[in-house]
Order: C-alpha cells, then structure tokens, then sequence
C-alpha cells in the first residue's frame, strides 16, 4: 500500500510540474518565412538582376541580410525590395537570405543562381 501511495505522489507531482511548465512558457513564433521571387535566377556574366525578397509571418520585422554562395560566380547586394544579383563568372552558386530568430537561432533560405558566360 505505501508503494502505491509513493508512485501516485509522484505522478501527481511530475502532472503538476508538467502543467506549471507549460503554463508559464512563452510559445515559440514560427520561424521567418522567406517569399524569395524567382527562385532560380539566370543571369549574364556582367549583367544584373533584381530578386524581390520579402520576410513574412510573425518574425516578419526581423532583420535579414544576403550571401552568395560564391562570390566569384555571383556577387549579391540587398536592396530595399529585396537583392540585387550581378553575374560574376560562368557556373552555378545559391544566394542565401540570412535572419536571426529568436528561439531559432540563424535561419536560412535560398535561390539558385545560374551565370552564363
């Protein structure tokens, strides 16, 4: 009968824990979500195109910065709607859209970027 009588306290000690914990936790947001438009980006060497980028969702005032995957294929600035890739030599490379999340960490996303020679 004590043996019982441990294991049920403890059961209802570990349900109220559990309960108190979820209680007192703050959701997590879901993570940015990019609109990344177009996706593959074909592109001249010497030329450039623009690629509209937008974050939305709850985390959609987060700040977010671009990358090429390589340099020495394509370079990519951010601009006020979005990128802006320039084909630096022939051959294929991503560009990435960069943000911190809260709880996430650092968050990713991407396009493929084709340069033609």
């Amino acid at each position: 009968m004590q043996r019982r009588t441990r294991w049920t306290a403890l059961l209802l000690t570990a349900a109220v824990t559990a309960g108190g914990a979820a209680a007192c936790g703050d959701p997590l947001r879901p993570y940015p979500q990019f609109t990344i438009n177009p996706r593959t980006v074909n592109v001249a060497r010497g030329a450039t195109v623009p690629v509209k980028i937008v974050l939305s969702g709850p985390n959609k005032s987060a700040t977010w910065t671009v990358e090429s995957g390589n340099p020495a294929v394509a370079t990519i600035t951010r601009t006020e709607t979005g990128a802006s890739v320039v084909g630096a030599g022939a051959g294929s490379t991503r560009l990435y859209v960069v943000s911190h999340a809260e709880g996430f960490g650092t968050v990713r996303d991407s396009a493929t970027v084709n340069v033609a020679p």
